[in-house]
């Protein structure tokens, strides 16, 4: 079986900052937009974009992310050609052969690794053909982010031939704002050769970077660049996850989540329509399915499952599934989720 492009997405961050809404989750399981999880948006791109082979690399607790792709049908990657594989490990790293072998059954000229955690729709089509066109080893996607927050993301540069040739992580001081968005594009046969020489065993798959790129630019193999201008948002805290929420409530919309030519897919709720008695007042917001709506809501966004009760007010906020707000309770700007305890199993 041979494929030109498959992809591999990392969807097992779990970033302290974010807690206690990764307690129990990966990042790319947060959900988001009142309906779905931060995965289906690259699962999504890759449906789009005609990549129909998905490795996705995960650890523990890897049984609600199974759960949530099932078989693919969602994607319409279900079937004996290629579709969503995950590809999951034990402890604190992934086994770097496992991921060559599954590679390989599938003979592919170019292997996309994307993060599985990013908010954007992107065609990756357009980036293949520049990896073609320049012959590269190594395409990298980058996107300008606002100046007053380049110092969180890895600032990329390029020359006016698109032709990487730095990389600063966390710069304090940097000279532009154009940042790695954790999209590559590797033509195989180089991407094997640096994947076997990393240490046996272990494959730290969230250092790109530092572990092949970094490798690749001091070794002169080719490096491109392509600019995305697209809407993109890395979710690294609280306060950034409820403003790419948010984003969905403006005039303007940052993210068109009514595009018919290219829809974000997920795995339906199944649950029954939302409902708005005759005492709920709901302006500007998102209300997902299964809601009871007895209160007042503006400016925010309800995931499935929530209940609001008579004389509640709910602004500028994110309520997650299952929650219940009581009577003449008052939300302004907050995230609200119903936490489940859980204890890992591994020490």
């Amino acid at each position: 079986m041979q494929k030109q492009v498959i992809a591999l997405m990392l969807a097992n961050k779990r970033k302290n900052e974010l807690r206690p809404l990764t307690q129990n989750i990966s990042k790319s399981l947060m959900p988001y937009g009142g309906k779905y999880r931060i995965i289906d948006f690259p699962l999504s791109n890759c449906m789009h974009s005609g990549i129909d082979t998905v490795g996705v690399i995960t650890q523990y607790p890897y049984w609600e992310l199974m759960a949530h792709i099932g078989k693919g049908e969602a994607w319409d990657m279900y079937h004996k050609s290629g579709g969503i594989t995950i590809l999951k490990g034990a402890g604190p790293g992934y086994d770097i052969r496992h991921t060559v072998r599954y590679i390989e059954q599938f003979c592919p000229q170019y292997v996309l690794i994307l993060s599985g955690d990013n908010i954007y729709k992107m065609d990756y089509t357009p980036m293949l053909h520049l990896h073609r066109q320049k012959n590269a080893d190594v395409t990298l996607s980058a996107v300008q982010v606002p100046w007053d927050i380049a110092s969180q993301f890895r600032i990329v540069y390029a020359d006016s031939e698109s032709n990487l040739y730095k990389i600063e992580l966390n710069p304090k001081f940097s000279e532009n704002n154009l940042a790695s968005m954790g999209v590559y594009i590797f033509k195989w046969d180089i991407l094997k050769t640096y994947l076997l020489e990393q240490p046996k065993g272990l494959f730290s798959p969230y250092c790109i970077e530092q572990n092949i790129l970094y490798p690749m630019l001091h070794n002169g193999q080719k490096a491109c660049v392509y600019r995305f201008k697209g809407y993109w948002a890395d979710i690294t805290s609280i306060q950034s996850f409820w403003k790419a929420n948010m984003d969905l409530l403006k005039r303007e919309w940052a993210l068109d989540m009514h595009d018919k030519d290219w829809r974000i897919y997920t795995g339906s709720s199944e649950l029954f329509v939302h409902y708005a008695s005759p005492t709920a007042r709901i302006k500007r917001s998102i209300v997902g399915e299964g809601c009871i709506i007895h209160g007042k809501i503006t400016d925010s966004i309800l995931f499935p499952g929530v209940t609001v009760e008579k004389g509640a007010v709910i602004e500028d906020s994110i309520v997650m599934s299952g929650c219940r707000i009581g009577k003449n309770s008052v939300l302004r700007n907050v995230c609200c989720a119903k936490i489940q305890p859980w204890k890992s199993i591994v020490p």
